[in-house]
This record gives structure tokens, C-alpha cells and sequence, in this order.
């Protein structure tokens, strides 16, 4: 694209020689003798400025500049974009290829700083640390009003005594809330489950032991004459029992389990004590397994694992 000024020039010497010329071929055509006298000089002349003439306006549409052409955003219905450039004239393009700019993303939120709420950690249930021992003497007990209590005129029977050890120097030992026993025995290829175990001079089959004490759960006695082993199930529990504060649904019968105790075939019997508070609900306090051998009236006991 030519400079506006230029072509200004180049208009202006083109309507220059375009007018010279016309003047050269009317002295040239007009009468007298001195056209003729100068008719050669005058026909180059006027050549000259006529072709002058034409090549300044050649140059002039030459450098003219191509029409804008505006878009309408129309669609015809052959869809090829249509448009008007700057003198009105409509145009269609055959192929026009469109670019979506980027758009820039928003920027992202600024939340107010959140406080961090500290993570309370949740504190360890308080194990009592239980020892069972087994109780290696013949004592006599007595069933009575569905408890079994210390008596010297009951029956011989095997008990495993239960002690809430006291914590060392510097260390903390806890109660055991609420406790009970249950047994497992293994007798060759049978097996006999006691759920709840009964303990001594208790009527329910939970207990608590504090730090300390000591309660004593009945594994059973032998029935030398009927060559049997007895355990005995208690389903009283205490928070089934109580109606109200001043009143109790009455006890239940125990249940005896029998267990065939052949002479010379040893009794396995897995004690467990089980915690039934609500934090450590189920949860396995102590676990030892004992042996039971029967020799005519004399049967021995002792633990197969250690403490």
C-alpha cells in the first residue's frame, strides 16, 4: 500500500500531462502556419504527455487499497459466511476457519483461613492385669440358692483363683469392672462349652475384682462313682434380673454339664475371662489352658501353657 501523498502526486501529474497534452494537440489541429511549421515537435510531445498520463494513473488505481470487508455474522443457507465490506457490497467465503480465544480462568476463591480443631486422640481402655492360678487343694462347696458357697460339708472341686495384680512402682493398674468366666473342655475328640461359669459365693455369673483382690471360678468336680466330670453354666445375670431399684426377678437353675472322664484320658479345659464393661466390652482379660487327669479316686491338675 502506497502512501497517501504519493498518490496525491501521482493523481496530480497524471491531470499535469493530461492537460498539457490536450493543449499540444489543439496547437498542433488549431489553424495557422506555426502549428505546422512544429507539427514533428508537437506529435512527440503530445505522445509523451498522454503516455505520462496513462502510466500516472495506472499507478494510481495500482496502489489503491482493497476494500474492507466488515462482518456481518450472517449464515446464509448454504453455510458459507457472508458478510458486507466497506463500500456495501455483499461477499461469501467460501471456507473460513474460526479461533476461540482463551478465555482466562477466574481466579480461585479465597477462603478464610480455617482453624485447625485439634484431633483428640482416643485415650487407651484401661486393661486390669488379671493372673489366674490354678488352686492346687480339695475344698468342699455347697450349692445353695443357686450359688455355690464355701462349705465344709459340700463337695471336693476344682477352682482357678483370679487376681487383680497391683501395679508396679510408677505404673497404673486398673479394676475390672465387670468380668465373667467361660470354659471350654476337651475330652478326646468331644467338647463341652460352659458360657458363663459360676464363681464362688457368687449368685450372678459377672463379677468385679478390684485392684488387689481376688474371686475364684469353679471348674468343676468329678463324680468318682459315676466316672463323670461336672461343670455347672450359670445364666443369671445381674442387669436381666433387676426390675427396679428395690426389686429382682428371682434366680434360675444352674446348668450342669457333664463330661465323660474315662480313667487315665486327660481333661483339657480352656478358661477365659471376658470383660462385659462397655469400653473393653468383650474383650479377653486372661486365657490359660489346664490339664485334668483322673487315676481311680485321685486326679491331678496343672497348667499345659504358660502364664
Amino acid at each position: 500500500m502506497t502512501h497517501p501523498k504519493l498518490r496525491i502526486l501521482y493523481a496530480g501529474t497524471g491531470s499535469v500531462m493530461l492537460t498539457a497534452c490536450t493543449a499540444v494537440v489543439s496547437l498542433r489541429l488549431g489553424s495557422g502556419s506555426w502549428g505546422v511549421q512544429r507539427a514533428v515537435p508537437l506529435d512527440w510531445i503530445s505522445v509523451g504527455t498522454l503516455a505520462t498520463a496513462v502510466l500516472m494513473a495506472i499507478i494510481y488505481f495500482a496502489t489503491s487499497e482493497s476494500p474492507d470487508r466488515d462482518a456481518s455474522h450472517e449464515a446464509p443457507s448454504d453455510g458459507n459466511y457472508a458478510g458486507r465490506d466497506n463500500l456495501g457490497n455483499q461477499f461469501n467465503a467460501n471456507k473460513i476457519e474460526y479461533y476461540e480465544a482463551s478465555k482466562p480462568e477466574p481466579p480461585a476463591a479465597v477462603l478464610p483461613e480455617q482453624k485447625q480443631q485439634p484431633i483428640l486422640a482416643m485415650a487407651e481402655p484401661e486393661i486390669p492385669k488379671l493372673k489366674l492360678d490354678f488352686v492346687r487343694m480339695k475344698i468342699k462347696i455347697q450349692e445353695t440358692e443357686g450359688a455355690f458357697r464355701h462349705d465344709e460339708q459340700g463337695s471336693e472341686c476344682v477352682c482357678v483363683m483370679v487376681h487383680n495384680v497391683p501395679a508396679g512402682l510408677g505404673k497404673l493398674a486398673f479394676d475390672a469392672e465387670s468380668v465373667f468366666a467361660s470354659l471350654t473342655f476337651e475330652h478326646g475328640a468331644s467338647r463341652s462349652i460352659v458360657n458363663r461359669a459360676c464363681w464362688l459365693n457368687e449368685e450372678d455369673n459377672e463379677t468385679r475384682i478390684d485392684v488387689s483382690e481376688m474371686r475364684h471360678i469353679l471348674i468343676g468336680f468329678p463324680l468318682h462313682q459315676e466316672s463323670t466330670w461336672v461343670s455347672v453354666n450359670n445364666p443369671n445375670r445381674a442387669d436381666e434380673r433387676i426390675v427396679s431399684d428395690w426389686s429382682r426377678t428371682p434366680l434360675l437353675d444352674l446348668e450342669k454339664r457333664e463330661v465323660p472322664w474315662i480313667d487315665g484320658l486327660p481333661l483339657v479345659v480352656d478358661v477365659r475371662v471376658i470383660s462385659s464393661a462397655f469400653r473393653t466390652k468383650n474383650m479377653t482379660f486372661a486365657h490359660r489352658r489346664m490339664r485334668l487327669e483322673r487315676h481311680g479316686f485321685v486326679y491331678l491338675a496343672d497348667w499345659i501353657d504358660e502364664p
